[in-house]
């Protein structure tokens, strides 16, 4: 049975350079990556304007909160105005 890889390194530690990272969507404009971290994929895009819709459904703004790596607790906060 084949173990996926790893998505950090034993001892990477990219916290510190999170903060002024760029999110890109990968060469097959299917994946978004943060310093080459996978994020995102293109496929949630409608499931996740569908939360913002329930969760905003009381007022106007939607919060994200998308937990990239729960060993180093790095997290990619969005918050977004519905129209």
């Amino acid at each position: 049975m084949a173990t996926e890889p790893k998505i950090y390194a034993d001892g990477e530690d990219l916290k510190s350079q999170w903060k002024d990272a760029s999110a890109d969507f990968d060469d097959t404009d299917e994946h978004l990556e943060i310093k080459g971290k996978p994020v995102m994929e293109r496929w949630e895009t409608p499931f996740m304007h569908s939360l913002a819709t329930v969760a905003a459904s009381k007022g106007e703004f939607a919060l994200s909160i998308t937990r990239v790596d729960a060993c180093t607790c790095v997290a990619m906060v969005e918050t977004f105005k519905l129209s």
